[in-house]
This record gives structure tokens, sequence and C-alpha cells, in this order.
């Protein structure tokens, strides 16, 4: 495994039309995901945006292709939304993770979990960043690609001069 791959909403205002393909219930908001593939070292791999709310991540991630083919025959770490995605190694749900508990493989199962979100904080504190950039995307929509995409060169750059370290 050699990438981190996570996504992160935009919120936006109420479209005119289409709006239930903008808004999903447990947000209570209208939004677009964006989808980012890190390195380990922190660098953003590729960017995927402009995706209605209602897409799940692994939807996303199933139609990128770019992502499939950078990741090769390597692995993305990736949380449970990432559940069979095939170059993805999705984490469990922690419900998941109770039902094995007793079973013979339980703390293996802890372990994994573990380390896999310890190791989903790269790409976190990334999103983290690129949120923090919202400029007019908020009011309008059609700008928010051209943030995201320019939000994520700034965000490399920056890392290359020595930020964010």
């Amino acid at each position: 495994m050699v990438f981190v791959i996570d996504g992160t909403i935009h919120s936006i205002k109420k479209p005119s039309i289409h709006q239930e393909e903008f808004y999903r219930p447990d947000k209570k908001c209208h939004f677009i995901t964006t989808q980012l593939l890190v390195d380990f070292d922190g660098n953003i791999i590729a960017a995927t945006t402009n995706y209605p709310g209602r897409i799940h991540d692994f939807v996303i991630a199933r139609r990128c292709d770019l992502f499939k083919e950078i990741c090769g025959k390597f692995y993305a770490i990736a949380d449970p939304g990432f559940n069979n995605v095939d170059f993805c190694v999705a984490g469990f749900r922690p419900s998941s993770i109770a039902k094995m508990k007793g079973k013979d493989n339980y703390e293996d199962y802890k372990t994994f979990d573990s380390i896999s979100r310890s190791e989903q904080v790269i790409v976190e504190n990334i999103n983290s960043h690129i949120k923090v950039f919202k400029c007019l995307s908020e009011k309008f929509r059609h700008l928010l690609t051209g943030a995201v995409f320019i939000c994520c060169g700034l965000y490399n750059w920056k890392r290359s001069l020595g930020y964010y370290q």
C-alpha cells in the first residue's frame, strides 16, 4: 500500500434544479464531493471533484479510472466508506469490530483498524487545508472545480517549500 484515499464535502447553495442529487439527510446540507489520492509522503497525487452529494464515496472511486490506473498493482488505504473498491483496503466500521469480539482474530482486526486509521490522518489533514479555501464556491458552484485543483497545486507547492512538515 502506498496511497491513502478519502473524500471530502463542499457545501453549496441549494441548487434551483435537481436538488435531491446534492442533498443527503445525514449531512443536512447540499454539497458536492471531492476525492483525493495522496501518497504516504503527504503529496496529493490525484483529485476528482464535482460529484453530487448523493453519490457515495465507493461509487466515485469505482468510476475514477485515473485512481485505479495510478494505484496499478498497489493499494490505497481507505475508510470503511470505500469497502468493495478493488484498489482500496478499507478499514472497519466500529460495529464490525465489536461483532468480532471473542473470536480468534479479534486482536488482528483491532490492530489493522488502528493502523489504517492512523494512516488516514495523512489525507484528513490535507482535506482540512482544502476546506479552508472555500472562496466563492458556496455561491458559485461552477468555480469549485477550478478552486479544488488550484488548492491541490498550492498545497503540493507549499509542501515542497517545507510547509506542512
